[in-house]
């Protein structure tokens, strides 16, 4: 047993507390320091988890760690999953699994004599298409008295049912913001006020939730946990998502209706540059449907797929997890100022028709692109510029964008770029822009 000091490890940032562990980082591995339970307490978990099929499919691959650090009763070492995206970044339909996901895990432990400490969609995170539970220190024994606790029925139904049920309604924006931090919880005063009390008066959870809490009066604790989190399970299942009207909703309709024989000039390109550079990580930035998302994962790289709409981000998700691909999706902007965009910096970055909506949409200039677009390249950047023939262009066009040219652009990108090469595309006011670092 190698002994550790708090000097001898690095603890990275994170968003709250655990009291009953800590991830650390030593040498090259990912831990965490438990001090919830005694060690043959966690001995006898990771022998749970490694021998039930449903709990390995769903846990990161984890061990007892032959390290002893200071205040700890145990080290656990976990696979390393990267990047971790976080709940506000999921889209609905990723929501709903990781959510079935958590009831599956408390389920299967449940068999056991195991209980969660909370329900909390961060106790989740999803590996590649797969979510998996991560916060070991949530898993605990029930109390002495064996009640089931009211605030942890309050967490699956704010931090669960109630955002899956606003999803299902089209209305997953609305969501982020309860998302991106523990609190405030999503009430029912809050479905009321989006959706309207004739919406609220036809969702059946207050039912549900009078059903289990009958469920809880009448049965000895452990089935009592099991039925309340069944039925906050089957809520959650039963809810269907609407994906909402997307102007982009077609967008590349037109790559995946073709064969490689036919083609056209963009996809050529880019699938060329893939076989050629062979990038172990794609960011495909402003993805939409996910054609060139799909083609990099064939290729053998692990890809993330991030788009700011919900709906496209669900179809990507669908196509990569039917085909079973390595692909991460997030509903995210990345030419926001998070300071955690960093983890999302990759060898080829695929930003395509993405540059004149920044500028005409968001208000962006060559210098701010070019530069936010570097910071995320590591190798090559595939970007595409959309000259002023284009329809949406016209449109938006006015007397403050006599900088809007293909040569301006170029001068931006040059400040960051070693090599810049110029492709046709779809169509002749259309250029694809390759960079190399």
């Amino acid at each position: 047993m190698k002994p550790l000091t708090s000097k001898d490890v690095a603890w990275p940032p994170v968003p709250r507390c655990d009291p009953n562990g800590r991830l650390f980082y030593y040498e090259s591995g990912l831990y965490r320091a438990m001090r919830g339970f005694d060690r043959p307490f966690y001995e006898s978990l990771v022998e749970r988890i490694r021998t039930n099929d449903a709990l390995r499919v769903r846990l990161p691959k984890t061990d007892l760690a032959e390290l002893q650090l200071e205040k700890s009763t145990a080290v656990l070492s976990h696979e390393l999953i990267a990047p971790v995206t976080r709940p506000h970044e999921w889209s609905s339909l990723m929501f709903q699994q990781a959510a079935l996901c958590h009831c599956d895990v408390h389920l299967e432990l449940a068999r056991y004599g195991y209980t969660l400490h909370d329900a909390h969609p961060w106790n989740v995170a999803f590996k590649g298409m797969q979510p998996v539970f991560l916060d070991f220190g949530s898993i605990v024994r029930p109390g002495q008295r064996g009640g089931v606790r009211r605030s942890l029925v309050r967490e699956y139904f704010h931090y669960f049912v109630h955002p899956m049920y606003l999803m299902s309604k089209g209305r997953a924006d609305k969501c982020r913001r309860y998302l991106t931090h523990s609190n405030p919880p999503l009430e029912l005063s809050d479905i009321r006020g989006y959706l309207g009390p004739l919406a609220l008066a036809r969702y059946g959870v207050l039912r549900t939730a009078a059903a289990v809490s009958r469920v809880a009066s009448r049965m000895a604790p452990r089935r009592a946990l099991v039925g309340i989190v069944r039925a906050v399970r089957g809520q959650i299942a039963s809810l269907r998502i609407r994906d909402g009207r997307s102007r982009f909703r077609n967008y590349h309709d037109d790559e995946f209706s073709r064969t490689p024989p036919n083609w056209h000039d963009k996809q050529r390109h880019v699938c060329e540059l893939l076989d050629q550079l062979r990038p172990r990580m794609v960011l495909d930035t402003g993805c939409a449907t996910g054609w060139y998302s799909l083609a990099a994962a064939e290729r053998g790289a692990r890809v993330v797929a991030v788009d700011v709409e919900d709906a496209m981000v669900n179809a990507v998700y669908r196509l990569a997890t039917e085909r079973k691909l390595p692909i991460t999706t997030a509903v995210k902007n990345l030419f926001d100022d998070a300071p955690d965009n960093d983890k999302y910096a990759a060898d080829m970055v695929l930003a395509l028709a993405v540059v004149h909506h920044l500028v005409f949409s968001q208000g962006w200039d060559f210098e701010a692109i070019a530069r936010t677009l570097a910071r995320y390249t590591r190798r090559c950047l595939v970007t595409e510029f959309i000259d002023r023939g284009d329809t949406f262009v016209k449109q938006h066009l006015n007397g403050s964008h006599d900088w809007y040219s293909l040569s301006s652009f170029q001068a931006a990108l040059s400040k960051h770029f070693r090599t810049i090469t110029l492709h046709s595309s779809t169509s002749r006011n259309r250029t694809l822009v390759v960079c190399h670092k």
